[in-house]
């Protein structure tokens, strides 16, 4: 393992030099570029519409294969619900995506 000097302080050098800096008390001095920033930030966005635009067919086809039981008390209500929330997901989900 080497070790270097770093503002009058001995640091031990790993593999990734950003972690020597780090331990050194550098990291404030160190700036991620804005652009890695942003893609992960529209990388998660992708994910999380992906996720949220099947979470709306789940739901949608949940309501469908419900309407084929004749035990629920309350149909419409359970239409409704199931509307709502599909096309809240789809609508959000989409957003993200844009």
């Amino acid at each position: 393992m080497a070790f270097k000097y770093f503002k009058n302080k001995l640091v031990r050098m790993e593999r990734f030099p950003i972690f020597a800096c780090r331990e050194a008390g550098l990291g404030a001095k160190i700036n991620p570029s804005k652009t890695s920033g942003n893609m992960m930030n529209e990388k998660a966005k992708e994910k999380v519409s992906e996720w949220l635009i099947d979470v709306s067919k789940y739901i949608a086809t949940a309501v469908v294969v419900s309407s084929f039981f004749d035990t629920m008390a309350n149909k419409a209500l359970v239409f409704a619900v199931g509307i709502l929330s599909s096309l809240a997901a789809l609508m959000i989900g989409v957003y993200l995506n844009k």
